[in-house]
């Protein structure tokens, strides 16, 4: 996720402004905001760490203060005219009533689909759309710098995150038994084709990076105890430390000499800071903005720094100085995200969003450098938005790409729901 932060109101040729407040100790993003028929009051879901601690909430813009609890624990939901509201839980959709004046909900719901999947949506003339198809497990790959195909890393599964050691000899990767299940982080050893788990949890932990002599990892741990930026040592050993603690979204990028480039956000916008590893206590803002900066990858000659923003309303990537500066270059003007600066600084890669394809872009050696053709390289769709949905290979020509497992299938029409029995 990388749009954490509350719901915004924007009047025509003003700037927007908040008008929910995130707890921050239980809530990382408010989401899907849906309107009652007065245009006043409106549905929206808190966000926790995990689907059992999500909250639908009412609230109104005259009184964006004040909000009443109308359900807990579901996965996803939509409000439904006139008067229903229908929620995912626990791999059912289901529908109930809604007291629209007492903010409650009524008798007993309503079993509309078993094994329904997100997303779905309500239409005011009462049909009701979701996705059946489940999620398709797929392998990690190898592919050619030109995109052909040469083998699978792991057979078919639940895959994300993947990033390949700095000697070239592991991958750590981010890992589920099934999407119900919560991702932890496990490594690959490219020679012996076994993997072994880093960690083992109830919660997600997932994105890690290696340091730069292969000893340690950071990852995204998201326990509710104790959420933030965990280091342990790539051999397993020993327990994790906590080194950034942080109750909303943290991802850590790239970790380059003695610092570590995370973006994080809690209230309205991602950022882009870098934690120093001498002491992980030092951390400094690269990019603040009240729009959303996440990524940040520095190239291999240390002198420029790539990142993806969402200024214009897309996912675009821009170039500027590193160490940082007011300087900002489009790199890409149809979308892009995920980017990485290959190895020795002649390309770079990165991910479009909108399809989820793996493209290349020449680099033109420069102060600044330009950019070349942008080409597509590997159809994917890529598992955006992780933080790292590809690596390349330190040791060869090849790249290691974790293909979606999301469904890409059929969606279901129901009609006549309202009138229709459990």
């Amino acid at each position: 996720m990388k749009n954490p932060g509350p719901i915004f109101k924007v009047i025509a040729g003003s700037a927007p402004t908040p008008i929910t407040t995130l707890d921050p100790t239980t809530e990382i993003d408010h989401r899907w905001p849906q309107f009652l028929e007065d245009g006043d009051r409106f549905l929206y879901m808190a966000a926790g760490l995990t689907a059992a601690e999500n909250k639908i909430y009412v609230s109104s813009l005259r009184a964006p203060q004040t909000r009443t609890l109308v359900l807990n624990g579901v996965a996803a939901f939509a409000y439904a005219y006139p008067n229903y509201v229908i929620y995912l839980k626990s791999g059912k959709l289901l529908a109930q009533e809604f007291d629209r004046d007492g903010f409650t909900l009524i008798g007993k719901p309503t079993t509309l689909a078993n094994n329904a999947l997100p997303p779905f949506s309500a239409s005011r003339t009462g049909a009701v759309t979701y996705r059946t198809n489940p999620p398709t497990p797929s392998p990690l790959v190898w592919i050619r710098t030109d995109g052909s195909v040469i083998e699978n890393a792991l057979p078919p599964g639940y895959y994300t995150d993947p990033v390949i050691s700095p000697d070239g000899s592991e991958v750590a990767y981010a890992t589920t038994e099934s999407i119900e299940r919560p991702l932890n982080v496990a490594i690959l050893n490219l020679a012996s084709r076994t993997s072994r788990n880093l960690t083992v949890g109830d919660t997600n932990d997932r994105a890690p990076v290696w340091s730069p002599n292969g000893k340690e990892i950071a990852f995204l741990s998201q326990r509710p105890d104790a959420p933030g930026m965990y280091r342990k040592s790539a051999n397993g050993i020993g327990a994790g430390e906590l080194i950034l603690p942080f109750p909303g979204v943290l991802w850590p990028y790239q970790w380059v000499g003695t610092n570590l480039i995370y973006f994080a956000g809690v209230s309205g916008a991602n950022d882009v800071w870098m934690l120093s590893t001498d002491n992980f206590k030092a951390k400094t803002a690269l990019l603040q903005s009240s729009a959303n900066e996440v990524d940040g990858a520095v190239s291999p000659d240390g002198k420029w720094f790539v990142y993806s923003s969402n200024e214009t309303g897309r996912w675009e990537i821009y170039l500027t100085t590193f160490p940082v500066s007011g300087t900002k270059l489009p790199i890409t003007t149809r979308g892009g995200t995920d980017p990485l600066w290959a190895r020795d600084g002649k390309k770079l890669y990165y991910v479009k969003p909108a399809t989820g394809e793996l493209v290349s872009v020449t680099v033109i050696p420069g102060n600044p450098p330009q950019f070349g053709t942008h080409s597509r390289i590997y159809r994917g769709p890529l598992e955006y938005p992780s933080a790292h949905s590809y690596d390349l290979d330190p040791k060869g020509d090849r790249i290691l790409v974790a293909p979606s497992f999301v469904p890409q299938g059929d969606i279901t029409v129901l009609l006549n729901w309202a009138s229709s029995p459990n």
